[in-house]
């Protein structure tokens, strides 16, 4: 989580790397991404549902 927001150490990156799995972060990342989309769509219809 903290890679898919950007704000990981060096030393936890290379980590990640050298002992992940690449399909568990493709998995993750598609995920945190859907996420992060139906996020701000939830958010945007809900302001709107106030503005209107």
């Amino acid at each position: 989580m903290a890679s898919f927001l950007g704000v990981q150490s060096n030393e936890n990156r290379a980590h990640d790397f050298e002992q992940g799995r690449f399909p568990i972060f493709v998995v993750s990342g598609l995920l945190m991404t859907l996420i992060l989309l139906v996020s701000v769509y939830g958010l945007v219809q809900l302001v709107m549902m106030y503005v209107q």
